[in-house]
């Protein structure tokens, strides 16, 4: 029976605990990265379809300090990083601390920046990745984008933070205003 068949609910009979499952169906997905990928896809279709509880577990699966879905992104495919968004993981999901020289807590945003791939980090964002999010050196996504010299995504991830702070001050506004119309509305 194919991995991604297995049952979805823990089998208090089973010799492998729920932990080692999803660690050997995460370490096969990563293998899985250096081959077709229509197969791949198909296999994280299955995963979602069969195993729905647990497949942003394993997406999210901690590996030697890497996840599937960061891995997704560093590879570039779309498609693929949308399916396991889909599934339900945070798409400001962070690493562990890395082995590849990588910093801990690097979301997905940071990884697609150091990638310098316009699209992924275009679409993260408007999945509502966190644009000001810190790696465990305290670099945002935009410092990977500067270092690698990506100067479309350094330019999208600039304007996209002017329109974060523009919204966040706004919101800020409205609240400070809200605040003091109900202190008013009550001393009366």
């Amino acid at each position: 029976m194919p991995y991604y068949m297995e049952s979805d609910t823990s089998d208090p009979s089973s010799p492998f605990p729920d932990d080692c499952r999803i660690d050997r169906i995460a370490i096969n997905l990563l293998q899985q990265l250096h081959l077709k990928e229509n197969n791949l896809l198909r296999n994280v279709n299955n995963i979602i379809k069969y195993q729905p509880l647990t497949a942003k577990n394993i997406f999210t699966h901690n590996i030697h300090g890497w996840t599937f879905a960061h891995a997704c992104v560093l590879r570039g495919n779309k498609e693929l990083v949308e399916k396991v968004l889909d599934s339900g993981i945070s798409i400001n999901s962070q690493l562990g601390e890395s082995t590849d020289g990588i910093p801990g807590n690097c979301t997905l945003l940071h990884i697609a920046a150091y990638r310098g791939d316009p699209q992924i980090v275009e679409f993260l964002v408007s999945r509502k990745a966190d644009i000001s999010a810190e790696d465990s050196f305290k670099d945002k996504p935009i410092a990977y984008a500067r270092h690698h010299k990506h100067h479309k995504v350094i330019a999208y991830l600039e304007k996209a933070s002017q329109k974060h702070n523009f919204e966040d001050n706004v919101q800020k506004r409205f609240k400070f205003f809200s605040n003091l119309s109900n202190r008013l509305t009550r001393v009366r």
